[in-house]
């Protein structure tokens, strides 16, 4: 990312500013935006970011207070000074904000993943140990304040209209599965228990999965993965709705089993809709980088759910920053919410409010808006291998975040991810999370209220 930002990426990144206190457009009368740092430029009562024009470079990343400024321009151990009634921001918060809202680091990775995803280890939040901090929320909260003393000093009025959201709890499922003892998880679970499949299971426990299985497919009905009257139970109880993210057909193996035209996913529709919640499309493996499909994933919901897709999150959290955002605008979705790493909990963009990606081939930024993922059930059992406790805390410290600036926290948990053998207390930590997230009033949302409220606002970019 060599160069400044030109002023198409600057304007998209005031907007973001913008989100959470609408700039009154007095304020904007005062930036300069300085491609001469250091240098003023004989400038008065200016409020002057400092512009860089250098690529991102690891080595040159500058900490103050904590806060990694990714485009550093001076030695100055703090982020701005008043000079001459000037507000000079010495480091260029706006290029380091942009950097990681727009999802410029995705572009060209070095590799990517088995499922062709940018890897967690390739991202600036895990080199810099920042994945569980918002940094572009503290980058805004520090240009807020340095405002708030050039308007001071200046004598200026600073007409703000406050439109400060309250702290959100976004609650989605994505439904991969809906039964469980079907023939091919047998055949898998016997397959890990001979060997021919690598696990990280016990003996022990690979011998009670296969008994388990086994049992079940030929003497019983049971069917934990159909827990929709249980999550719907847990959730009414505390006032929380939810986003149900169900999967199509396609390749087999990979996306579902089911089909959306069976009377009793039509009956759970139905029940969903009523219940107020929001029926969203999981997009199948090839959704996220064939726009015929995706359009074809979108149809075949609407046929039987007889509610407007308006959301998604893409099966695996695939994610192509140069193809996947263009299929979502083409869609018309009114936003996504597959960004999350799935290796670890946090902020794969920095950032705890809806935003929008950038089209950098086209130099403007795509209108679906993004809603970032912060916890995935999977991320913290599978990938991380955290114990209960463990999980806790850490899912904590991300609300404790997210709260701080009014944002929203964004979990992902699958239907069926209740499994005592594999992960023994599981389904209390879920219920002590829950009542966890209601005794701080999470207000709950789904995502097209989400969208709404940030129509309402009238921003415009």
């Amino acid at each position: 990312m060599i160069g400044h930002l030109n002023k198409n990426q600057i304007d998209y990144t005031i907007f973001h500013l913008a989100l959470s206190l609408k700039l009154d457009e007095s304020i904007k009368s005062y930036f300069y935006f300085n491609t001469l740092p250091n240098s003023t430029n004989n400038q008065i009562n200016k409020i002057i970011f400092d512009l860089s024009s250098e690529e991102f470079d690891l080595q040159n990343v500058k900490w103050i207070d904590n806060i990694p400024i990714l485009f550093s321009l001076s030695e100055k151990d703090k982020f701005y000074s008043i000079e001459q009634n000037n507000l000079i921001f010495h480091h260029d918060l706006l290029k380091s904000a942009f950097y990681l809202l727009s999802g410029h680091q995705e572009l060209s990775p070095e590799y990517t993943d088995k499922f062709n995803r940018f890897p967690y280890e390739l991202s600036v939040q895990k080199k810099l140990g920042i994945t569980k901090i918002p940094i572009v929320n503290y980058y805004f909260d520090i240009i807020w304040q340095g405002i708030k003393e050039f308007c001071e000093i200046n004598s200026i009025e600073l007409n703000i209209s406050e439109t400060k959201p309250s702290f959100k709890f976004f609650l989605t499922h994505d439904i991969d599965i809906v039964d469980t003892y079907n023939i091919y998880d047998l055949i898998y679970y016997m397959k890990v228990f001979l060997g021919f499949t690598k696990s990280r299971l016990s003996l022990k426990l690979k011998f009670k999965k296969v008994f388990e299985y086994l049992y079940n497919f030929l003497f019983t009905r049971k069917n934990p993965n159909w827990d929709f009257n249980f999550l719907r139970k847990i959730e009414k109880d505390k006032n929380f709705k939810s986003v149900f993210y169900f999967l199509p057909k396609g390749l087999k193996h990979q996306d579902a089993y089911y089909s959306f035209n069976e009377p009793r996913l039509i009956k759970l529709f139905n029940s969903l809709i009523k219940d107020g919640c929001e029926i969203g499309i999981h997009g199948s493996v090839r959704s996220a980088f064939n726009l015929k499909i995706l359009k074809s994933n979108i149809s075949a919901l609407e046929d039987y759910s007889v509610q407007k897709v308006v959301g998604i999150r893409q099966h695996r959290l695939l994610f192509d920053m140069n193809i996947t955002p263009k299929l979502h605008e083409a869609t018309n979705l009114l936003y996504d919410t597959t960004l999350g790493f799935a290796e670890h909990e946090g902020f794969k963009n920095s950032y705890c409010h809806p935003f929008k990606l950038y089209n950098f081939s086209e130099d403007k930024p795509y209108s679906t808006w993004e809603v970032p993922l912060n916890v995935m059930d999977a991320t913290l059992f599978k990938y991380r291998e955290l114990n209960l406790d463990q999980a806790m805390d850490s899912v904590k410290e991300i609300i404790t975040e997210v709260k701080k600036f009014n944002g929203i926290f964004t979990l992902l948990w699958h239907n069926g991810y209740f499994d005592d053998i594999l992960h023994p207390g599981i389904k209390k930590f879920y219920l002590n999370l829950l009542g966890y997230i209601n005794n701080i009033k999470g207000k709950s949302c789904i995502g097209r209220e989400i969208i709404q409220d940030l129509e309402k606002k009238n921003f415009e970019l």
